[in-house]
């Protein structure tokens, strides 16, 4: 994802990159507007890594395996979408 390679992109920016491209094709002005009110409440890049235990390399290779084993998960939801 995105917080995985670029380590100055926000968690803002990579929710609505995810959702602009997957979710919001699929949902009205209604739930568009709910979710860009959500986006407001994300935390910041600091604070989810803090969350985390703190940005560091062995943070950003464990990123790395879970999005490249969650792939083909995704792959088979969005072939049904």
């Amino acid at each position: 994802g995105i917080l995985h390679r670029d380590k100055e992109a926000s968690v803002s920016t990579a929710a609505n990159d995810a959702y602009t491209k997957v979710l919001q094709p699929y949902h009205g002005w209604i739930t568009s507007g709910v979710f860009w009110a959500a986006l407001k409440l994300v935390p910041s890049r600091d604070g989810l890594f803090e969350k985390l235990g703190g940005e560091s390399d062995k943070l950003h290779e464990d990123m790395g395996t879970f999005i490249s084993q969650f792939e083909g998960v995704l792959s088979k939801i969005h072939s049904h979408m």
